[in-house]
């Protein structure tokens, strides 16, 4: 289980998170680029950051 924490920089407070499962196998860095894109479409999706 992974869990994302996002704060504000100024406040502390948390301002997004998510949790989420993976499974690391043989290709571990292509998991991890898949998840990283995961993470950033959401953010992107809920306006926490601008699209790309």
């Amino acid at each position: 289980m992974v869990q994302t924490n996002l704060y504000d920089l100024a406040s502390g407070k948390l301002i997004w998170t998510a949790s989420s499962e993976t499974l690391l196998g043989d290709n571990a860095g292509s998991r991890v680029s898949t998840f990283v894109k995961v993470i950033v479409k959401s953010l992107a999706d809920n306006n926490v950051i601008a699209p790309q």
